[in-house]
């Protein structure tokens, strides 16, 4: 809950290694062209980008949570883009260890 408004995230990354708030991940699987999306997926893509805008603000906006969003183009270096990802947020892996 986020200013009174319920969201879902995909995920919820919650403080570790250097992270000070939870992380909300979302996954924006809908991003992506519509020459590569089926039917009901270019149906739904103006509302989904709607309401992705409007998490995003509310996300951004957050002193309780930090954002992190994830497009499909970047799966393919995903282990590379997470990790840069979290580190802007203060994530060491040295503190794995």
């Amino acid at each position: 809950m986020i200013d009174d408004e319920e969201f879902l995230p995909d995920w919820v990354l919650l403080p570790q290694h250097g992270i000070a708030k939870p992380v909300i991940i979302e996954y924006w699987g809908l991003c992506r062209a519509d020459d590569t999306l089926s039917g009901w997926a270019r149906k739904k893509k103006p509302r989904y980008l709607d309401r992705k805008q409007f998490k995003e603000s509310i996300y951004n906006g957050s002193e309780h949570y930090d954002y992190v969003g994830i497009y499909p183009h970047e799966l393919k270096q995903m282990d590379v883009i997470l990790f840069q990802k979290l580190q802007d947020l203060g994530w060491s892996p040295s503190l794995l260890e």
